[in-house]
């Protein structure tokens, strides 16, 4: 889930059929069904990339004008690819692999989001190492001109690679969002990094201007530093406004024994946000085992989703309802918990809030039998159970089968024109080869973000 997904998109090209019926006196429209792959998006909602060997796509945003971009790694350098609505490549579009070693990086690692400026550029965030030691994951964040080429104006080469500030001894970046103004947003955890009256582990909210730079505006110089006098906390997903006021989920835990998870808030000068449960950190929420995988809040209610991880192997990964104060919200699901462990594994990959508030879910899921790995979508009620509107049971399950039981893996998702898309791996021979793998789902708003549901509560300020 990255940030420009909850941009306003403009709305033609939904699945609407409006059928004039012979000798009748009124329309009829017939609404294309739920949960199912979009044929308008490359005749059966799926697209295949095949970027060289070993390409997984890790990150997706949408366009205004409908395109899609997606973001990943052919081996080790980034790459991004453009998408047509209709699932065909632009034809000018122009980007090619690039990696960060001449800005000081050993080794280019994940992406972990891509997003558009009010320009029309593109930036991809993600993480990269100064060498072989890998004792730091640090941000790194490239923009990318309208024809995909690498922006000279930006930081002279068009990437940035942030370096630990002194003293630090470990650092690993988690997860990052880029707003439509430029800004972009890095979470992750360090050692050496505390603030004086704290001991252990620490973690750090990092903001990025339009240039690239520690933002001196927010926290005095750009980094937002927590960390707790007994737990350890573990910063894992992340979610920023429009406004820039963040949202992180943190998995907690004592002498390595996980207790919970926990949400934390804070405003746009990059202080906890006192409105926000008191002191900016809501209530530890007991959910053993699994990690925050993704997180969503509702612009209009406050109230927050988070994903919770654990993997193929070992069952228990579903949503966890938290109120606008970060507490447990008893009203969602079965006491505030969803579970989504289906046939024999899910792994959640992403969450998104649609604009009339239900969240669609992407995921793997290991489905009974030979089949390994395939793409999940489901879609949940804003009460925590599925929506049985949604492919009949809330839950559809997609594979790409470029080989015979090949695995398909979902990595992230983002909403276009109402639509889910989610990006991620199809697996093909020799193994463990992969391509890009793009999915579209159909969907039944007549609106993207906001228009149908009668409030302004989804629009960008």
């Amino acid at each position: 889930m990255r940030f420009g997904s909850r941009l306003s998109d403009r709305w033609a090209g939904f699945p609407l059929v409006v059928v004039l019926l012979c000798g009748a006196s009124e329309a009829r429209v017939v609404l294309a069904g739920e949960g199912d792959p979009d044929t308008t998006f490359s005749t059966d909602g799926k697209v295949v990339l095949d970027l060289g060997e070993y390409s997984t796509a890790y990150a997706v945003t949408a366009r205004a004008d409908g395109d899609l971009l997606v973001a990943g790694r052919v081996q080790g350098p980034w790459t991004v690819a453009r998408l047509q609505n209709d699932g065909s490549p632009d034809p000018g579009w122009s980007s090619v692999p690039f990696d960060f070693a001449a800005d000081g990086a050993y080794a280019t690692v994940s992406v972990l989001a891509i997003g558009n400026d009010s320009l029309g550029r593109t930036l991809v965030a993600g993480l990269a190492v100064p060498d072989d030691s890998f004792d730091f994951y640090m941000p790194a964040i490239a923009r990318l001109d309208a024809s995909g080429a690498l922006d000279p104006t930006f930081d002279g080469n068009g990437r940035r690679f942030v370096a630990a500030p002194a003293g630090w001894t470990h650092a690993a970046t988690l997860d990052a969002m880029v707003l439509p103004d430029g800004r972009s947003y890095f979470l992750g955890n360090c050692v050496g990094c505390l603030l004086p009256e704290k001991s252990g582990p620490g973690t750090f909210l990092l903001r990025l201007d339009a240039n690239g730079s520690p933002d001196p505006t927010f926290s005095s110089d750009g980094w937002a530093m927590y960390a707790d006098d007994l737990l350890s906390v573990e910063p894992r997903a992340l979610s920023v406004e429009p406004d820039g006021a963040a949202t992180a989920a943190f998995r907690v835990s004592f002498n390595f024994s996980p207790l919970g998870v926990v949400v934390i808030r804070w405003t746009t000068a990059g202080e906890l946000d006192s409105s926000f449960s008191g002191n900016g950190i809501g209530e530890l929420v007991d959910r053993e085992p699994g990690a925050p995988i993704d997180l969503v809040v509702n612009p209009d209610t406050g109230k927050i989703v988070v994903g919770i991880q654990v993997s193929l192997q070992s069952p228990g990964d579903g949503l966890l309802g938290l109120t606008s104060q970060g507490a447990r919200d008893l009203q969602f699901g079965a006491s505030g918990w969803l579970d989504l462990e289906i046939e024999e594994g899910t792994e959640l990959a992403a969450l998104e809030l649609q604009s009339d508030g239900k969240i669609v879910a992407a995921a793997t899921i290991d489905a009974n039998g030979t089949q390994p790995a395939g793409f999940l979508v489901a879609r949940v009620l804003d009460d925590g159970t599925l929506d049985n509107s949604y492919d009949d049971n809330g839950v559809n399950r997609v594979e790409f089968d470029l080989v015979a039981d090949g695995p398909d893996v979902a990595h992230a998702s983002t909403i276009s024109g109402g639509r889910l898309v989610v990006v991620g791996s199809a697996g093909r021979l020799p193994a463990p080869q992969s391509d890009f793998a793009v999915l579209r789902i159909e969907t039944a708003l007549v609106f993207a973000d906001g228009f149908e549901r009668g409030t302004a509560g989804a629009w960008a300020p």
